[in-house]
């Protein structure tokens, strides 16, 4: 294949690169979007495709835009800025679409359309950045290259909330640099153990160890949608499963008779103890925060709880469901099971079990937690047959 080449973009891959097919051979191009036709060099050949540098912009997509960070084209991070907003939300629909089909099976398959952030911008409570001491630039505190480990050194980072670029500016003016993988919360008081994070009138405890929903602006929202598939009635008993500090497991509480939580993170238990603890005192009867693996535990309460679970919430981290834990809900015999997920892939890979399982896909909506990324967030229900 020639090293500089010319291709029409077709698509936009789940990783955020552009599609293109040269020859019939396809050729992966960050930076590019569905509609751009563009001079292509080939940096690296697979068995089966190749990757390449865009180099020109022969004629622009009608999707793309200017991105406003200095960063773009260097930076890893936001592999979607040269995209309009709102063809974001439709290359992700599509995206979840096509994972769904491929790995899950899913031949007939409604996608809702995937909901907005209200801030496209400036909307991260959470960063991490990486820190580091070279021979040629001294200190460098930034985000990774697209490609290779290199750090690109950032002032400002257009997706991280505004307490979290403050905080940024001030480690880099400390005396003593600050090396590997540093966190940033957003309007953090560096003195504490934990932040704040307030969600529908309630406060919640995270300890800065612990997972919190990233997108300050969408948590709400999130919640709403995991509520609206859960259907309560106030007399169900619901597992959450990975439930954190309870974020999902407060809300729930308020809506069934029982909501049990289950998490192995035991600074997450403590504070989920303590966040429905304050909407719910004395109230043991109500909830319940189980401390273990959740493969372990949900295997337990299938052979101990005595009354019926009509519901699971899961959240697990990218790498989805283990072996245990699905077949541990088969055992339970839940009627339903709402399944949240930062990776599409796992979760259409898990979702084909419960199909196989006797359970029906029967509500899909990607939110977008992370604009300007390739990463989506998607909520699933699941409902036996």
């Amino acid at each position: 294949m020639d090293r500089y080449v010319e291709c029409d973009i077709t698509d936009v891959s789940y990783g955020g690169l552009g599609v293109g097919r040269i020859k019939g051979r396809v050729v992966f191009v960050p930076y590019t979007v569905t509609g751009d036709r563009v001079t292509v060099e080939i940096v690296q050949e697979k068995r089966n495709f190749s990757y390449g540098r865009l180099k020109d912009i022969i004629k622009p997509s009608p999707w793309r835009v200017h991105s406003p960070c200095s960063y773009y084209g260097t930076c890893g991070g936001c592999l979607l800025a040269h995209i309009d907003y709102n063809y974001q939300l439709e290359v992700k629909r599509l995206q979840v679409f096509e994972i769904f089909r491929r790995i899950g099976g899913y031949e007939v398959l409604e996608v809702e359309k995937t909901v907005p952030s209200p801030r496209e911008w400036y909307y991260r409570g959470k960063m991490e950045f990486h820190g580091a001491v070279e021979e040629r630039r001294g200190y460098v505190i930034g985000l990774r290259k697209i490609r290779g480990h290199e750090i690109v050194e950032v002032d400002r980072c257009l997706i991280a909330h505004e307490s979290i670029n403050l905080a940024l500016g001030e480690t880099r003016k400390k005396g003593k640099p600050m090396l590997g993988r540093l966190t940033f919360w957003a309007d953090d008081n560096a003195d504490s153990l934990n932040v704040m994070r307030h969600v529908k009138g309630h406060v919640f405890q995270v300890p800065k160890t612990s997972f919190f929903q990233a997108n300050l602006y969408l948590v709400e929202k999130l919640v709403d949608l995991v509520l609206e598939m859960s259907e309560l009635q106030g007399t169900e008993t619901v597992i959450d499963a990975y439930c954190g500090v309870g974020l999902f497991s407060v809300f729930l509480a308020r809506k069934a008779r029982k909501t049990v939580g289950i998490e192995i993170d035991r600074e997450a238990v403590e504070a989920a103890r303590q966040n429905l603890e304050r909407l719910f005192p004395g109230q043991s009867s109500i909830f319940q925060i189980l401390h273990g693996e959740v493969g372990q535990e949900i295997g337990r309460l299938a052979t101990e709880l005595k009354e019926k679970v009509e519901l699971i919430v899961v959240d697990p981290p990218r790498g989805g469901l283990s072996e245990r834990v699905k077949e541990g809900i088969i055992k339970l015999g839940v009627q339903k099971i709402v399944y949240v997920s930062c990776n599409p892939s796992t979760m259409a890979r898990d979702g084909a079990f419960f199909s196989r399982g006797g359970y029906r896909l029967t509500r899909l909506v990607p939110i977008d937690m992370f604009p300007q990324t390739f990463h989506v967030e998607v909520v699933g229900r699941w409902e036996k047959l």
